[in-house]
């Protein structure tokens, strides 16, 4: 099937003016008879644009590869945030009538045929190199870290502004001690994006940081569970607890609830990544909502940028974040 590129070559135009010709953009000022001679030549080359072959159900248009680990889709409580992003991937697959093909990187098997691969997660620039050993595939888009924006589009957020928003509420609600507990991070993630160092800059620029209040443990609901019983026995327990994903925080809340700690007349809890769960624990829980699904929406579509109109130069899309408030954090300051 003939490009954008070469009608635009053919009708001596601009690849934007074509496509934009072609996708029936009303705002696009053109004349009359530049429109009429690119779809002239676009008829006789065959072209289709991508809502015309979304009419023919038939035929699958792309075939689009998600590479990652297992651990990333271990369960639905610990992994919501990936499984969401898959949500937002197969939905536009399915609006754009694209086949999925899902590879697990411990695969080895060549895949051939692949218009485009999205490699879901946090990997290192030597794994990421690896999984694209066998995969005969030049568009590439990373949720998650990426190793090099000059090859590469990727998807992510800026962790930074987004745990910043949840220390700032907390001190604005008179919170003095402030503690931190999560995962272990990827070695690769950048210390500005690390949740941890980012806690721990804010804290010291406070200064107000204390080591004993910080718990580091595995990803998961169960870890969770496991460090704030350690919080609990330590006896040292902060006013608050800036906790850094939902798994985690679901895990310290049961853990606070069984010891009859009450959340937040005794302790208050903000978190992170916006598991939809959280809306509906006892106390439903303070956190940063990340548009996951967005995030899958938005791969699927800079794969078709790139296959449609042919784009060299990759993209770095940074979405918003929001903090969502909810019943897990009182006010002291009054």
């Amino acid at each position: 099937m003939a490009t954008i590129k070469e009608i635009a070559k053919l009708a001596n135009v601009s690849s934007t003016t074509v496509s934009r010709v072609l996708n029936s953009d009303d705002s696009f000022s053109v004349s009359e008879e530049t429109r009429n001679k690119i779809l002239s030549i676009a008829k006789d080359v065959g072209y289709k644009t991508i809502v015309e072959r979304h009419n023919h159900k038939k035929k699958i248009v792309y075939k689009i590869g998600i590479i990652y680990k297992q651990v990333i889709f271990k369960d639905y409580l610990d992994s919501d945030f990936y499984f969401s992003i898959r949500k937002g991937i197969e939905r536009n697959c399915l609006e754009y009538n694209i086949e999925l093909v899902f590879q697990l990187v411990t695969d080895y098997e060549k895949i051939t045929q692949l218009h485009g691969v999205i490699i879901l997660g946090n990997y290192a620039k030597h794994e990421i190199e690896h999984f694209l050993e066998n995969i005969e595939c030049e568009h590439v888009v990373i949720i998650g870290i990426c190793p090099n924006d000059l090859k590469y589009d990727s998807i992510s957020f800026q962790a930074r502004i987004a745990v910043t928003q949840c220390l700032d509420y907390l001190q604005k609600l008179g919170h003095q001690t402030i503690g931190y507990m999560g995962a272990i991070q990827h070695i690769e993630t950048p210390e500005d994006e690390r949740r941890d160092v980012i806690y721990k800059r804010y804290m010291k620029r406070a200064g107000v940081y204390d080591s004993s209040i910080v718990f580091i443990g595995e990803p998961g609901e169960k870890s969770g569970y496991d460090l704030m019983l350690k919080a609990i026995q330590s006896k040292n327990i902060p006013s608050a607890f800036f906790i850094a994903n939902d798994p985690i925080a679901i895990g310290a809340l049961r853990a606070l609830n069984e010891a009859k700690i009450q959340v937040p007349e005794d302790i208050s809890i903000v978190s992170f990544d916006g598991h939809p769960i959280t809306a509906f624990t006892n106390p439903p829980i303070t956190t940063v909502q990340i548009p996951t699904e967005f995030m899958g929406e938005t791969a699927i579509e800079l794969l078709l940028e790139r296959i449609e109109k042919q784009r060299k130069i990759a993209k770095k899309v940074i979405v918003p974040t929001q903090l969502v408030e909810r019943d897990s954090c009182r006010d002291v300051s009054k």
